[in-house]
């Protein structure tokens, strides 16, 4: 994949290497039928600085369904670096799901559906169970009750 830098496979990528840039507010909220739950990112993003880990690539095809059931804000796609690891969780039923980097995961299957060329991975870096724990800061509300919620 082009723009992630140099490196080798006796030299992994990791964390480190990344500026994990904070916005005030900035959460993710997962829905589910009725059930709603809410990630602090800015947490998520203050763990990976803190423990720093290896990036590991995750195939695009495998995001693209919680892409397209995502909404997100509209971006201009040269304002989207692909170089950059997207945020992904890890559910107490060991499921992983991406709660930061949607315009990235967005911009490469834009790219593939063009026939510009293939990304078939994005880099990721992965929060534990445990950690996906620490940055929920909602947990299974009704939706009823999300809604009244000043995030």
């Amino acid at each position: 994949m082009s723009g992630i830098g140099s490196h080798n496979d006796m030299d992994p990528l990791n964390s480190i290497l990344y500026e994990w840039h904070s916005v005030p507010g900035e959460h993710f909220t997962y829905r589910k039928g009725d059930t709603v739950n809410d990630y602090d990112v800015n947490k998520a993003k203050r763990i990976i600085k803190e423990s720093p880990r290896a990036i590991e690539f995750v195939s695009v095809s495998s995001l693209k369904d919680d892409s397209e059931e995502t909404k997100i804000q509209k971006t201009k796609d040269k304002d989207v670096k692909l170089h950059i690891p997207i945020i992904m969780i890890t559910m107490s039923s060991g499921e992983q799901m991406c709660i930061d980097g949607y315009h990235r995961i967005r911009k490469a299957i834009r790219i593939n559906e063009n026939g510009e060329h293939k990304i078939s991975k994005l880099p990721a870096v992965i929060l534990s169970k445990k950690e996906t724990e620490e940055i929920l800061k909602v947990k299974n509300v009704t939706t009823k009750e999300a809604n009244r919620r000043p995030y």
